[in-house]
């Protein structure tokens, strides 16, 4: 069965195309700042850092922030994480269904 634009399917299936991409493009986004901040860090020689909060809370608030950027992108990019939400509420939805033969007289 082919999909046609007039179909409500096809309409669904683009909208979450384009909220795909636009996540990934956020994500990509995201981690160029960090690419940069990173290496802000790194090149920094003055008295005066740009980071003023210590070399080791910096050291750690830059470890932190790649440690939730891997886990965001294995998130986004592996689909086993990216689906878990779609199969959990598939599976809520079964039960209340059964749930709601059994009432019915």
């Amino acid at each position: 069965m082919e999909i046609n634009k007039n179909q409500p399917a096809y309409a669904l299936a683009y909208r979450k195309a384009k909220t795909r991409v636009k996540t990934i493009k956020t994500y990509y986004f995201m981690l160029l700042g960090y690419g940069v901040i990173v290496l802000f860090y790194f090149l920094q020689n003055s008295p005066d850092p740009f980071f003023s909060l210590g070399p080791f809370l910096n050291g750690w608030l830059i470890t932190l922030w790649g440690v939730f950027m891997a886990l965001y992108g294995l998130y986004l990019f592996i689909p086993f994480f990216r689906y878990w939400e779609e199969r959990q509420l598939e599976k809520e939805l079964e039960r209340i269904k059964k749930n709601t033969k059994r009432q019915t007289p």
